[in-house]
């Protein structure tokens, strides 16, 4: 969402990147397991993506506890039976990541993109997004700050993108998030910008690295900027068995009323050419309780494996 006015605070944001560096490691041991053994030639890539929804106004609204607990039980949930290299987090508030880094016990960067949103506290907190790397060890972070036109970012939401450089069992590799504008024309444009600052940043690491890009886009798959091309989704989406259509938002559903998640928005992309993608399709509610947004969010959760 875009935050047409805001509470004038001490200092403008201008994308100071808080990068809280868990120095925790996994009880688990660290890194994740490989999906073969050591010796073998390959590894899979777990990739997480979910927008928790703690900026929307909907979500928070009369049953917003409840649902903001539910997307984060999920997100914990999900990332302790799939044990995912990386977890790409949108609409988070800095103090339930604070509460995650600890929980995943993992390393984790968060980017400001609003400073006293209202639904992060009393008073305002800051709100965000952010990228766990529970599948190795980050070297370096780099925030990249979108084109924002019309806002004040001292006193608005603005939109970031976030890229960490980690060392991991495949090799180097670059994990971005970015949560873009809902405007149709702005958001394409902020995709660009994405793309093209992730693919430098990765390009400085030397070469054959392998990068991923994460986040909810707010634009469909025809409107993606024509550089993602050399990329692969492994968000599938497509028809059910009913002939309609699935996506990644919005993920209420009420009885055969209300919304459906027919618009794909979210994706976890990887380099095409690149190892062997497997896709899945979102997790948008309990299939036994369709009337009910169990995970807690207007997004679906998602994932995907890359093989390399």
């Amino acid at each position: 969402m875009r935050r047409k006015a805001g509470k004038p605070r001490a200092a403008a944001l201008l994308g100071v990147v808080i990068a809280l560096v868990a120095a925790l490691a996994p009880a688990s041991g660290g890194i994740p397991d490989r999906a073969v053994p050591a010796g073998a030639a390959t590894a899979t890539v777990k990739i997480h993506h979910y927008n928790l929804c703690q900026g929307n106004f909907f979500c928070a609204s009369p049953r917003g506890a409840k649902y903001r607990q539910g997307a984060l039980d999920h997100l914990r949930a999900s990332a302790a039976a799939d044990r995912p290299w990386f977890i790409s987090v949108n609409e988070i508030c800095r103090t339930d990541f604070e509460r995650l880094r600890l929980d995943l016990k993992t390393e984790g960067v968060y980017q400001e993109a609003d400073g006293r949103h209202p639904l992060c506290g009393s008073g305002g907190g800051s709100y965000g997004i952010a990228m766990f790397a529970p599948g190795g060890v980050i070297e370096k972070v780099k925030p990249i700050a979108l084109p924002n036109p019309g806002l004040n970012c001292a006193l608005q939401e603005c939109r970031w993108a976030l890229c960490l450089r980690v060392t991991t069992y495949a090799g180097p590799m670059t994990a971005c998030t970015a949560h873009l504008e809902t405007d149709g024309e702005v958001a394409p444009k902020q995709a660009s910008v994405y793309y093209k600052e992730a693919r430098a940043f990765d390009g400085e690491g030397g070469p054959g690295r392998r990068m991923v890009l994460a986040g909810d886009f707010n634009i469909t798959p025809d409107q993606l900027p024509p550089e993602f091309r050399d990329m692969v989704d492994l968000v599938q989406t497509g028809t059910d068995a009913d002939g309609e259509v699935i996506g990644t938002f919005p993920s209420w559903t009420r009885n055969g009323g209300g919304a459906k998640a027919t618009k794909h928005i979210d994706y976890i992309l990887v380099e095409r050419g690149v190892g062997i993608p497997r896709s899945f399709y979102p997790y948008c509610s309990d299939p036994e309780h369709p009337d009910e947004p169990l995970i807690g969010s207007d997004h679906c959760f998602t994932k995907g494996y890359w093989e390399l």
